[in-house]
């Protein structure tokens, strides 16, 4: 089990050879052959440059916000609801955007299944073709799909052979690439379990003497939200960069959109861990439960989100006299007895949930402004136009109502 989840967790040589297709196939046949059993060897050439993350970077927000006078409850929550407003203005598009490319989604997991999930471990083909064929939004390789169609349309130079995106290379390549995000997503999953396991037999309630740093916190936060969740969209959506030949900067572009997006939602994500009723989610709510069962499962991975660390600055800032006992049950990372109940307490009481909730759209603002200045060289006038068309084109236009659901969760 951990030689085949290591095995798929190449990631970034899968993602960026895969990619790499464009410059080494002439039709989309070529792209049809099977993959090879050889650890890396898909009969591509070398992968690309990396493109480095740096946590720190993408927590520049989260920890500038952190030093800001917290604003009242109330104030947080009409800030955020205008915020998405503005998102909501923007999208044209009427209907589920997930719909829009459920075909070229429905095409990428028959492309994994029969040309990718090949591997010695017949034990675990099985359930891969099982998890491949389960009916889902396959978030990534929807946004994947949405993304290489609207560079596709607003790019005629890509339509030489035909003006249907399906009759070409890069729709093929862009299978590929698609399957190769999701099946190093899947076993990201399998890995989270193996690590999981591992973490269970550590010692817990271990208490570090020093204070609580709340901007090195956020550099690991965003770091370990980026390699958890944001990596499989980022890297496949700098991937199309390299399928679409763009230029390094495009890329980059391209990699920020993915990964402020998937920051954004594992944030919503933790705030959806303490908010969501057991309608919407299966588990129980704070008030349906006061003896803190369910949050209970929570805190038990020793995983501190961004609700609980703005409810500590929080607290800093109005000098709570419970300040302190936070503080020392935040770096044990609540794992003793009557903590859980202390830190809901406080939670629900403060403005961490709001905080939290800003950040998260403060990221997909970000991943958007990425998409806005998507800029290409046009040889042919000697000056740059937009790579896609977020007003004019609907693929654009699904992007824009992706990124709403990353913070409705209405689909």
């Amino acid at each position: 089990m951990i030689k085949f989840a290591k095995k798929l967790l190449k990631t970034s040589n899968l993602i960026r050879i895969s990619a790499r297709q464009i410059n080494t196939s002439n039709s989309s046949n070529t792209t049809q052959s099977q993959f090879s059993e050889k650890e890396g060897d898909l009969g591509f050439q070398p992968p690309l440059e990396d493109f480095e993350f740096d946590g720190n970077a993408f927590a520049v927000n989260a920890i500038n916000f952190a030093k800001q006078k917290v604003k009242p409850k109330e104030v947080l929550q009409k800030e955020n609801e205008y915020q998405l407003k503005l998102i909501r203005e923007r999208i044209k598009f009427q209907g589920d955007p997930f719909e829009l490319v459920e075909k070229d989604v429905n095409a990428v997991k028959d492309f994994a299944i029969n040309n990718v999930i090949k591997t010695e471990y017949k034990q675990l083909e099985l359930p891969a073709i099982y998890n491949m064929s389960l009916k889902g939004k396959n978030f990534r390789s929807a946004i994947m799909c949405m993304l290489a169609r609207a560079i596709f349309n607003n790019n005629p130079q890509y339509q030489n052979v035909s003006s249907q995106f399906e009759q070409t290379k890069y729709y093929t390549q862009v299978k590929t690439l698609s399957a190769c995000i999701e099946l190093a997503h899947n076993a990201s999953l399998l890995q989270g379990e193996l690590i999981q396991a591992k973490r269970d037999m550590m010692k817990k309630g271990q208490v570090n003497t020093d204070k609580f740093d709340v901007d090195d916190y956020f550099g690991s936060y965003v770091s370990k939200t980026y390699y958890k969740t944001a990596s499989m969209i980022s890297l496949g959506c700098r991937g199309l960069g390299i399928i679409f030949d763009l230029d390094t900067e495009a890329q980059r572009k391209l990699f920020n959109f993915g990964a402020n997006l998937g920051i954004a939602f594992q944030v919503h994500d933790d705030i959806l861990d303490f908010t969501q009723n057991s309608e919407q989610l299966g588990k129980p709510a704070y008030n349906d439960i006061k003896e803190v069962k369910f949050f209970q499962q929570i805190f038990y991975q020793g995983i501190i989100t961004a609700p609980l660390v703005y409810t500590f600055v929080e607290m800093q800032q109005q000098q709570s006299p419970n300040v302190y006992d936070f503080e020392q049950r935040l770096k044990r990372k609540f794992q003793e007895p009557g903590d859980v109940q202390f830190a809901i307490d406080h939670l629900f009481k403060s403005s961490g949930i709001e905080m939290a909730d800003k950040l998260s759209i403060d990221y997909i603002n970000e991943s958007l402004l990425n998409l806005d200045s998507l800029l290409v060289e046009d040889t042919s006038q000697g000056q740059k136009h937009s790579i896609i068309s977020i007003d004019k084109d609907v693929y654009a236009q699904a992007l824009l109502g992706v990124a709403l659901k990353v913070k409705t969760r209405k689909y």
